[in-house]
């Protein structure tokens, strides 16, 4: 029988799980599972799609050419960040 004092206490094999998530071991890197996911939608692909990069002006520049192809007759999506005021203004289609 091991000895009681050389045992973690119950805080010690609390903070032991809390350094090791569940969500970290299960992490698999790429997009196989979203893609499985949305599989049975048969959604789609769009035939442009456009990343913003940078430090500033992101956001103006995205909603400028969202707004630019909208004029030019193409559908278009739009998901910017971070949000001012509710989560739903990060999110614009057409």
């Amino acid at each position: 029988m091991p000895d009681p004092t050389l045992l973690p206490s119950a805080p010690e094999r609390l903070l032991a799980r809390l350094a090791a998530p569940q969500a970290d071991r299960d992490y698999r890197p790429g997009h196989a599972r979203v893609r499985a996911l949305l599989a049975p939608l048969r959604l789609p692909r769009p035939r442009l799609r456009i990343r913003v990069a940078g430090t500033n002006g992101k956001g103006s520049t995205a909603w400028f050419l969202a707004s630019a192809l909208e004029a030019a007759g193409l559908g278009t999506g739009l998901f910017s960040s971070p949000h001012l005021v509710s989560f739903a203004e990060r999110i614009r289609i057409g």
